[in-house]
């Protein structure tokens, strides 16, 4: 079996697709859509998320930092 066969073949092909729909074009047409289904007073939220969303598609997968680590969950002091 090829690597691009199975599950992992279906993901890779969903993922390629998924970078070939992502486009800054296709980022600011969906976020256009958004602000017109929703209050004015989202559309501050939708551009940010628009701005994000198109530095991520520039800066590629490599680029991402990830999840930032926080504060671990734990007993809060005096509990």
């Amino acid at each position: 079996m090829s690597e691009s066969s199975g599950l992992g073949g279906l993901f890779d092909k969903a993922k390629d697709k998924l970078k070939d729909l992502a486009t800054d074009e296709n980022i600011e047409k969906a976020a256009e859509q958004v602000k017109k289904a929703t209050p004015d007073s989202v559309d501050g939220y939708v551009d940010k998320a628009a701005a994000e969303a198109k530095k991520h598609n520039d800066d590629g997968p490599a680029a991402s930092p990830g999840p930032r680590p926080g504060p671990r969950p734990g007993p809060r002091p005096g509990a």
